[in-house]
């Protein structure tokens, strides 16, 4: 559990499998979003660095080393959150504009300069307004879409309405994101990713999910992915974090269990962050705030807490 320290102490139930949308309907309506996502995130900063990290230097292992990329990867599954109460967002899903402002909160994140890879174009409404918002995607923008005439119908309306310059790739994204290549500029890198089949007209793979795939190309490296994987300033939006529940959706043929996708970032990156925001699930580094965990800042309470059968307290200063 976290103890929040200002005026007055507050303390907010939240434990290491909680999601912190939810969490914040426990505390207070005034309660500031954005504090309870960095405690989230600090959270998550000690599960899948500080303590493999202390793992690995008591079993004398390089820092870095496949000794402790293995242990870090472990120790992100084991503990990764769970997000209870996902599924259930559609009850409360976001308007269009509350849709394109939460897009739009993380493409800034990026950078103005950052390019704009979106996968699932379908009539391409998203791709226009990434393409017109100001402040964002100055590194240009990409969409693929897998069906063809969908791909050629979007691409005659970027023309119509003045954004030509929009680079369409028509196919499969595991396959088609690939034309990107390794190298990359300066600027930071953007990825919505809402490639699913979603019934209706929109088009279906050899997978009717890409996500697995095209995080192998994100997140991959060297092998055979983009290298280095993720920098800094580098966002992934996953969209439609509802309908990642496997067999337990009725009729579901498109997406995987939530938990699969955390696990294969943990496989390929187990320091990144991933949480869900609303119907979005979120991939990408943590700050230099989230980060700032000092020794002693944090303790293992293993008598836990209600429903929980461990938690932790951690106490920070605001």
């Amino acid at each position: 559990m976290f103890t929040l320290s200002s005026d007055t102490a507050l303390a907010v139930p939240f434990y290491a499998t909680d999601n912190p949308a939810i969490a914040l309907r426990r505390v207070s309506e005034g309660q500031d979003p954005e504090l309870l996502r960095t405690l989230h995130a600090k959270l998550q900063v000690a599960v899948n660095d500080l303590l493999p990290g202390k793992v690995c230097e008591a079993l004398g292992h390089a820092r870095g080393g496949p000794e402790c990329r293995a242990i870090a990867s472990a120790s992100c599954k084991r503990r990764k959150s769970t997000f209870p109460g996902y599924e259930l967002v559609s009850e409360t899903l976001l308007t269009k504009e509350e849709n394109l402002a939460l897009l739009f909160r993380h493409a800034r994140f990026a950078g103005p300069h950052a390019v704009c890879v979106e996968t699932g174009t379908y009539m391409g409404d998203t791709t226009l307004e990434l393409r017109r918002e100001e402040g964002i995607c100055g590194g240009g923008v990409v969409t693929i879409e897998l069906g063809e005439e969908l791909a050629a119908a979007a691409r005659e309306r970027f023309e119509k309405e003045g954004f030509g310059d929009i680079r369409l790739l028509q196919g499969d994204s595991q396959v088609a994101i690939r034309e990107l290549g390794e190298e990359r500029g300066a600027g930071g890198e953007f990825w919505y990713l809402d490639g699913h089949y979603s019934m209706l007209d929109t088009a279906c793979g050899a997978d009717a999910s890409p996500i697995l795939g095209e995080l192998e190309f994100i997140l991959g490296g060297r092998r055979g992915g983009r290298r280095g994987g993720l920098r800094g300033q580098d966002v992934i939006v996953i969209d439609d974090a509802r309908t990642f529940r496997g067999d337990r959706l009725a009729n579901n043929m498109w997406c995987p269990e939530l938990a699969s996708v955390q696990d294969r970032v943990c496989e390929l990156d187990p320091g990144l962050l991933f949480y869900v925001e609303d119907d979005a699930a979120v991939v990408r580094r943590p700050t230099e705030l989230e980060r700032g965990w000092e020794e002693g800042e944090l303790v293992w309470n293993v008598e836990g807490v209600g429903r929980e059968a461990e938690g932790w307290r951690y106490k920070w200063e605001v």
